[in-house]
């Protein structure tokens, strides 16, 4: 069950007392690239048959489902109806990088305008930030900056007041007409 779903809504950052991050909270253990740490807590807490969550449990819980809300701004370049989705993921031995240059959204045909056979799609999702290596992680949190609109200085109370203000967009029903996105004015 979804915290969100409970009615749960935390007055204030989770803050770890003690162990690998004391004094910090799950916002900014997420954002140095942690966000597998955290998931491995929620997922052994998940798998932990108890009767009563404790409050790490109902945070995290409330924390990732406040993310999967949310989306980028930017529409693709390609299509112009949807949001992006995808980065284009340059892999070399030893290296990693991004091209910003090089968006599109879910759509197969945006994906082959969009990407050279050398580049891999990588989903712009906030909880990829920890599969990135140091360089990459770095650029994808500066873009995930803007496209996200995360607070400029990232403390404790900003990135906890953002992810508290995540609402989910309304979006406009489409439907694919030919190769191209229309309103779905049927749906409305």
């Amino acid at each position: 069950m979804n915290a969100i779903s409970t009615g749960y809504l935390p007055t204030e950052p989770y803050t770890f007392l003690n162990g690998k991050f004391p004094r910090k909270s799950v916002g900014i253990v997420f954002f140095k690239g942690h966000c597998q740490y955290l998931l491995n807590i929620l997922q052994y807490k998940q798998k932990k048959i108890c009767e009563k969550k404790d409050q790490l449990h109902t945070y995290l819980e409330w924390f990732f489902g406040q993310l999967q809300k949310a989306e980028p701004k930017t529409y693709c370049p390609h299509c112009k109806t949807q949001k992006i989705k995808y980065l284009a993921l340059t892999c070399i031995p030893g290296d990693q990088s991004l091209d910003f240059s090089k968006s599109c959204c879910e759509n197969p045909k945006c994906q082959n305008k969009a990407f050279d056979r050398n580049d891999s799609p990588f989903e712009i999702k906030l909880e990829n930030i920890s599969i990135l290596k140091n360089g990459a992680r770095k650029n994808f949190i500066n873009f995930l900056r803007k496209e996200f609109n995360l607070p400029k200085r990232m403390s404790q109370k900003n990135i906890f007041q953002w992810v508290k203000n995540i609402k989910k967009k309304e979006t406009l029903p489409i439907k694919l007409i030919g190769e191209e996105y229309v309103i779905d004015f049927e749906k409305l």
